[in-house]
């Protein structure tokens, strides 16, 4: 059944379904089952205790002490992967470490220090990889075959979204400035400082390459990523204003859909980069790398969410969680802006990265294996009955001008005729 009546959104579907939910596809393989299973049931279970007000259970104590203690066996069995080439064997390892380092937990009170730590150390390192992840996902739409089809049209000076982009950009100036500078007037702190600057920067980038810059290099490839990307800085600004203001709870569901798609993004991600060094192996050691990175994204992933509840438990604030999230979104994201210039002025193999798109050969054959076989056949039958009926109409335009030609020649002759009639009947 097609639902979809354009293939501009056949293209946004098939890209969100290869980047998102190929994720899911691999993260349900059998050799990530085990871990998936862990990571669901222990951020399930903690989050369903934590709304639910009941973490003074010793399940609670319990399902928050695995996921911590997760995340950094996770990390660990990731690293190991190179050399545990079975799935079998990193699940027993992974059972016989959960075991040992949940019962140090409980008769060792003092190792939960490191585990807090780790745990504090992948919310930033999670928050990171997200934004990283977002930037990736742009470039890889903006740059792929998917992004050249909804470009089609557009001059080569001009930004994919122009307008709506410098309208954007030239507005959320003045937000950047009440966030970093709202401590003269009573509002903000230290770390609203550094994101409001770190935004400022951000605009500046953005600026220079969507109003000045592409003008010059004619780069509308680099230039509609950094303006895009630049659009979700402007989504962790307006969210920081929002949690600074308001109450910030209508941002937490938009904030955990964010964090699901980046994490099954990221996924996707990895496995796909990591594809061609896969190809050169056989059998299970195939998957090597990408298994190991995969399992320990879920590791960093665990220990953020344990980091979240952790801090919510202690006292902490879910808004004030939300305001760091995206206060520290702006500065990594700043940052990312920063080593895109400056990569893409100093390293030729990042500055193809970000400008190469598909070659036209390419782009003709992805696009026609994209396109169904029986709406090819009518897309081809559509194009052959509009050239017969162009052909048909100027045929009648070429008979009717040759007919109007006719006319005026015979009535010119006509005019010469009585006038020669004329002149003789003179004489």
């Amino acid at each position: 059944m097609v639902i979809f009546l354009s293939y501009i959104e056949r293209v946004t579907y098939w890209y969100i379904k290869r980047a998102v939910l190929g994720g899911l596809a691999t993260l349900s393989e059998k050799r990530f089952v085990f871990f998936l299973f862990v990571s669901l049931l222990s951020i399930f279970g903690s989050t369903i205790l934590t709304v639910l007000d009941l973490t003074t259970l010793p399940l609670f104590q319990f399902i928050i002490n695995l996921e911590t203690v997760a995340a950094i066996i996770f990390v660990i069995v990731g690293v190991m992967a190179l050399v545990l080439k079975r799935t079998m064997i990193r699940i027993i390892l992974t059972i016989l470490l959960l075991l040992l380092l949940l019962i140090g937990l409980y008769t060792v009170q003092i190792l939960s220090i490191p585990f807090q730590a780790f745990a504090s150390a992948c919310f930033y390192g999670w928050i990171l990889i997200l934004n990283i992840s977002t930037f990736s996902a742009v470039r890889n739409f903006i740059a792929g075959w998917s992004g050249r089809i909804v470009s089609f049209g557009k001059p080569k000076d001009a930004i994919l979204f122009e307008w709506p982009i410098k309208i954007i950009a030239i507005l959320s100036i003045a937000g950047f400035f009440i966030l970093g500078f709202g401590f003269l007037i009573g509002y903000g702190s230290s770390p609203d400082f550094i994101s409001g600057i770190s935004g400022i920067v951000a605009w500046s980038i953005c600026v220079v390459i969507i109003f000045w810059w592409i003008k010059k290099s004619n780069n509308d490839v680099f230039a509609s990523i950094i303006g895009i990307f630049f659009i979700f800085v402007v989504y962790h600004l307006a969210l920081c204003i929002w949690n600074g203001i308001g109450s910030g709870t209508g941002s937490l569901a938009v904030d955990a859909i964010f964090i699901a798609v980046g994490t099954l993004y990221a996924v996707q991600g990895l496995c796909r980069r990591l594809a061609p060094v896969n190809e050169q192996k056989v059998g299970e050691e195939k998957s090597n790398w990408e298994d190991g990175s995969v399992i320990a994204l879920l590791g960093t992933v665990l220990g953020y969410h344990a980091f979240i509840v952790n801090s919510i438990t202690s006292g902490q604030s879910t808004r004030a969680l939300i305001y760091s999230f995206h206060q520290l979104s702006i500065l990594f994201d700043a940052i990312i802006l920063a080593g895109c210039v400056l990569l893409f002025a100093t390293s030729l193999r990042f500055r193809n990265y970000v400008s190469r798109t598909p070659g036209p050969k390419s782009l003709v054959k992805d696009l026609v294996s994209f396109i169904k076989e029986r709406d090819l056949k009518s897309f081809l039958e559509d194009m052959l009955d509009r050239a017969k009926n162009d052909a048909e109409v100027k045929k009648q335009e070429l008979v009717a001008a040759l007919d109007q030609l006719k006319s005026r020649a015979k009535k010119k002759l006509n005019s010469w005729t009585k006038k020669e009639d004329k002149e003789t009947s003179d004489s």
